[in-house]
C-alpha cells in the first residue's frame, strides 16, 4: 500500500520477514524486482493462505526470495503434477505435507510421478481427468491401489516393462476401462490361466489390452 503512495523507491533492506497471502507477498517482491522497493529478495515469508491455492503461484514466490517460505496454513492446492511435486521438493518451502490436492493435468503423466505426489502429502490427491498413464506396471498398480489417490479409472495405459507378470498385467487392466498398451512387453510370465486371460483381453472385439501376440 505504501509503495502505491509514492514514486520514490522504498528501502526494504531492514525487512527480515514478510507475512501475508501469496498474492500480497508476490506483489511486494515483484516491486523489489522492479526497483520500486529496494533491498528485498532474501526475506523469510509466512503465508496466511488456507484453501484454493494455485501451486504455480507458490512456486513463483519461491523463486523471488532466498528465504524460507512457511506454507503451513495451506490446506488445499491445485495445479499440474510436475508443479505440485516441485513445491514439495523445494528446500525453500516449509510446512507442507498434509494438503488435499487436485491435479489439473488432462494429458499423459507418469505413474511414478503420481506415486511421488501421493507420498508427499497425507491428504488425498485427485487426478480424475488424465487421458494416459505411463510407466512400469508395478508403479501404475501402486497408483490405482493407493487409498490416497483418486483416479478416473478410464485412463489409457502405456507400459514400459519388457518382462511382465500376467497376473499384474490383468490387475492393471481391471483398474481402468481404458486400453492398456502392452507393446513394450517381450516376455510374459505367470500361470497359464493368467496368460490366457491377458491374451483374451487383447483379442477381444472390444480389446482392453493391446500389443500382445508378438
Amino acid at each position: 500500500t505504501v509503495n502505491g503512495l509514492t514514486s520514490v523507491a522504498i528501502d526494504g533492506s531492514a525487512i527480515t520477514t514478510l507475512t501475508g497471502t501469496i498474492s500480497a507477498v508476490d506483489t511486494a517482491l515483484d516491486a523489489g524486482v522492479a526497483g520500486t522497493i529496494t533491498g528485498l529478495g532474501n526475506e523469510a515469508v509466512t503465508l496466511t493462505d488456507t484453501s484454493g491455492v494455485a501451486v504455480a503461484t507458490l512456486n513463483t514466490l519461491d523463486g523471488l526470495t532466498t528465504g524460507k517460505i512457511n506454507a503451513g496454513t495451506i490446506t488445499t492446492m491445485s495445479g499440474a503434477l510436475t508443479a505440485l511435486n516441485t513445491a514439495y521438493a523445494s528446500n525453500g518451502i516449509t510446512g507442507l505435507g498434509n494438503e488435499t490436492l487436485t491435479v489439473s493435468d488432462t494429458g499423459s503423466v507418469a505413474a511414478s510421478d503420481l506415486n511421488t505426489l501421493d507420498t508427499n502429502t497425507t491428504g488425498t490427491v485427485t487426478a480424475a481427468n488424465l487421458s494416459t498413464i505411463t510407466g512400469m506396471i508395478a508403479a501404475a498398480n501402486s497408483a490405482y491401489g493407493s487409498a490416497g489417490l483418486t483416479l478416473g479409472a478410464d485412463e489409457a495405459i502405456t507400459t514400459d516393462d519388457t518382462t511382465a507378470n500376467a497376473e499384474d498385467l490383468n490387475t492393471l487392466n481391471n483398474y481402468t476401462s481404458g486400453v492398456v498398451n502392452a507393446d513394450s512387453i517381450t516376455t510374459l510370465t505367470g500361470t497359464i490361466a493368467d496368460i490366457n486371460t491377458a491374451f483374451a483381453a487383447d483379442v477381444a472385439s472390444s480389446a482392453t489390452i493391446s500389443g500382445l501376440g508378438d
